[in-house]
Parts: C-alpha cells; sequence; structure tokens
C-alpha cells in the first residue's frame, strides 16, 4: 500500500468558515425578523448596516482563500439589504399605528380619571377633575413648518409646548393626542429627516414643560387644522383642548 508523500506538517490545512460571514448573516435575519417592530426597528436599521459591513469583510476574506462560506455572506448582504429597505418604506405606517394604538389605549381606573375637562381656553389650557384629585393639561400650538418627508413627499411639521400640572413625572403622549386635519380628513403622521420624535415619550417633572414637534404627511395645499384632545377622553372632537389652523402655501 502506498503512503501519502507529504510529512504531516505539509499537507493542507482544512479551511474554517468565515466567522465574519456567520456573524453578518445572523445580524441580518435578527434586523429583517426586527424591522416590522416599531421603535425596535431603528435598531434593526443598525444591525442591517453591520451585516453588510461583516458580510463585505467575509467576502474579501473569502476571496483570499482564507475561509469558506461565500454563499453565507452573500445572503448575508441580501438580507441585510432587504432588512434596510423594509425599515424605511415602514417608518411611517409605524408612526401612524402608534397613534391608532394611543387612541385605543385603555387606562385602568378610569372611572377614577375620566370626569369631563372643561372647554379650551386662548391659552391652551384645560382641566378635568373628579372628586380625588385633579389634573390638569396645559398645552399650546406654537408654530408649523412645511417641509418634506424622507420620500420627498410634502409634510408639515407641527410644534406643541406642554406643561406637566400633575404630581407625577408624566409624558406628553402620556397625556394628550395631537390630530391634524386637511379638509376634514386627519392626516398621517410623516417621518422628517433630523427630527427628534422622541420628545413626546419623554418623562417631564411636575411643573416642567417641554417642546414636541411632529410631523404629518400633507395631501394638498389646503388649510390645516391642528387639535389637541385629552388622551382620556370618551369623545376627543368634543374633548378638544386647543385648536390652530395653518396655511401651508
Amino acid at each position: 500500500m502506498e503512503q501519502s508523500s507529504l510529512a504531516p506538517d505539509q499537507r493542507p490545512t482544512p479551511k474554517g468558515t468565515s466567522g465574519s460571514a456567520i456573524a453578518a448573516l445572523v445580524l441580518g435575519v435578527l434586523a429583517l425578523a426586527s424591522s416590522f417592530i416599531p421603535i425596535v426597528n431603528n435598531l434593526s436599521f443598525v444591525f442591517a448596516i453591520v451585516g453588510i459591513i461583516l458580510a463585505i469583510v467575509g467576502l474579501v476574506g473569502i476571496g483570499k482563500g482564507k475561509k469558506t462560506g461565500k454563499g453565507l455572506a452573500v445572503a448575508a448582504l441580501i438580507v441585510s439589504i432587504i432588512a434596510i429597505v423594509v425599515v424605511l418604506a415602514t417608518q411611517s405606517l409605524y408612526s401612524a399605528a402608534i397613534d391608532k394604538a394611543m387612541e385605543r389605549t385603555q387606562v385602568e381606573n378610569t372611572a377614577e380619571q375620566a370626569s369631563t375637562p372643561s372647554s379650551a381656553t386662548e391659552s391652551g389650557t384645560a382641566e378635568k377633575a373628579d372628586d380625588s384629585n385633579k389634573t390638569k393639561y396645559q398645552v399650546s400650538i406654537d408654530s408649523s413648518e412645511v417641509t418634506q418627508d424622507y420620500s420627498g413627499k410634502n409634510a408639515i411639521v407641527v410644534t406643541y409646548t406642554w406643561k406637566n400640572m400633575t404630581d407625577d413625572s408624566t409624558s406628553f403622549s402620556g397625556n394628550v393626542i395631537p390630530r391634524a386635519f386637511q379638509n376634514g380628513v386627519q392626516l398621517d403622521r410623516a417621518v422628517v429627516r433630523d427630527l427628534d420624535g422622541s420628545k413626546a415619550l419623554s418623562q417631564v417633572k411636575p411643573g416642567s414643560e417641554v417642546t414636541v414637534k411632529q410631523a404629518y404627511q400633507l395631501t394638498d395645499a389646503s388649510e390645516v387644522t391642528v387639535e389637541v384632545s385629552p388622551l382620556i377622553s370618551f369623545n376627543k372632537d368634543k374633548d378638544i383642548l386647543v385648536t390652530k389652523k395653518f396655511s401651508v402655501e
């Protein structure tokens, strides 16, 4: 029987699978799987970017013959790119879904908190009280700016100022719901670059105030009516705290 003429230290060493390709595929799959989840999909975008970088690094190493796993690297690259496209394409849908979900939120102990607020005043301040406590809303609609969303469509950015008149730390979104209308139809939320939407969810100490900016997709050049209603209300169309109209021409 013939024996191999190669010495043990001269035999080719088996190539291992590229770790960068494996890591890229894992990140790409995680990004794609979570790209449909509101807020979380911001992190999905980061995962996808890192996945693309690792996939490219893996392909370079595989091309030099150092590792195997070209199929994994290519799959990771494709999945990561798809995840980015899904995140960008669905941001506006997520914003609209959040608004609708907030309107349907059921709050415990509604009977203790759901007394009718007074009519809106010129300063945008209204009050809602029951036998055990008083909860005041102080909110104003300050200004608007016409711009474009991430897809190039016209949008309006409305600036609100809200002051926490409760005894506990709470947020703008936890107390009021702002809505914008054109021709009597509610506008969908828009995704605008460099717009910090986290202020609406920021916790505010009692007696402090916060400035919130929110964007809405414009349907035409007609006048926009902006309204702010309490989060806890049986009829948000009647229990309006403050309203203001803006021209978009």
